[in-house]
């Protein structure tokens, strides 16, 4: 199955593996059954891209592909990537922090059903809204400053007895009345980033 696994990735993600997780340097060679058995069951998972502060890979990811039959990952940083939405993640239910920012993101479509996240980082990408949020009532730390969200639809009364740390400044394409409205009728304080 592992092998299997190996053979279907693209070949980013296999050079990507390498780096990131194995620390063996920019290839693309076969690792080891241990070697994958220990991606597989990492909890925590990191790809930092070259602009990246401490960064493990020499490239940027396209896509989010190789990241499919990963199911155990707990925490997943991809940043500082060439990343346009987070397709690919649905089946990571695991998952209860997710680090995607200076990631070039559109949407955060691919998230919706990963309701136990408790911490997504989304600062520096392209968002224009947050509606793929409404369910993940679990979140405690939410940030997506510098981004061009116009609405805070997605944040509701469910969001509120855990949300405590919520940062949607600045975003200048986004209304004064929609954080008036957040932090009135919800009770949700938009901190500055």
């Amino acid at each position: 199955m592992l092998k299997e696994w190996w053979a279907t990735l693209e070949p980013q993600w296999k050079k990507a593996f390498n780096e990131a997780v194995l620390g063996l340097g920019p290839i693309e060679n076969k690792p080891t059954r241990t070697e994958m058995e220990l991606i597989h069951n990492s909890p925590a998972i990191r790809f930092a891209g070259p602009g990246a502060p401490h960064p493990n890979m020499t490239f940027q990811l396209t896509n989010l592909s190789g990241l499919a039959g990963l199911s155990g990952v707990e925490t997943l940083v991809v940043i500082f990537h060439q990343i346009k939405n987070l397709e690919g993640l649905d089946h990571m239910t695991q998952l209860t922090s997710l680090f995607v920012y200076h990631c070039e993101l559109t949407s955060l479509i691919g998230i919706e059903k990963l309701t136990q996240l408790e911490q997504l980082y989304a600062n520096v990408n392209q968002l224009v809204d947050i509606k793929p949020i409404k369910n993940l009532i679990n979140l405690k730390e939410f940030q997506l400053a510098y981004n061009k969200i116009t609405t805070l639809e997605g944040i509701t009364s469910k969001h509120t007895s855990k949300m405590k740390s919520f940062t949607c400044l600045p975003n200048d394409d986004l209304p004064d009345r929609e954080i008036i409205r957040v932090e009135n009728r919800l009770g949700i304080r938009c901190q500055r980033g």
